[in-house]
């Protein structure tokens, strides 16, 4: 059969190579193709995206631990413990998010969730909540419902 393709751009079943990737039969591995021009800006994008996280998780913590003192001065010492202790684990899980990179966020995210699927639930369904609410009140008010 001749159809004008050098046979040595064809897999082991006669079909041609596709952007230079072989079957299992080939004798040659099957590589992806190179994205590294695109990882870059994703990359950037994404530090950027952490660095924005993490200032607004700083301004987290800070109103807490404000909200932690109103409660201590006002005699909720217990409470205000337990708002301050809360504001620190989350300022030390921002600064672990802050040092990692995305592909270390990417497997801690996926292990948590493989190890814990009912509770990843619960957050996302949780955080989906929050964020609902939080588009809702600083929506314009010709927008809202």
């Amino acid at each position: 059969m001749d159809d004008g393709i050098p046979t040595s751009t064809l897999t082991s079943a006669g079909m041609p190579h596709l952007h230079g990737q072989h079957d299992a039969l080939d004798s040659e591995p099957v590589t992806a193709p190179r994205s590294q021009p695109l990882r870059n800006p994703v990359h950037s994008i994404i530090d950027e995206g952490k660095a924005q996280l993490t200032s607004a998780v700083d301004g987290l913590v800070s109103a807490a631990h404000d909200i932690a003192e109103r409660l201590h001065d006002g005699g909720a010492a217990p409470v205000a413990d337990y708002v301050r202790k809360a504001a620190e684990t989350v300022a030390i899980w921002s600064r672990s998010v802050d040092d990692k990179s995305l592909d270390e966020i990417a497997d801690d995210t996926r292990a948590f969730v493989r190890g814990n699927p009912m509770l990843s639930v619960a957050i996302a369904v949780a955080g989906g909540f929050v964020l609902s609410r939080y588009l809702r009140a600083t929506a314009p008010a010709s927008t809202r419902r």
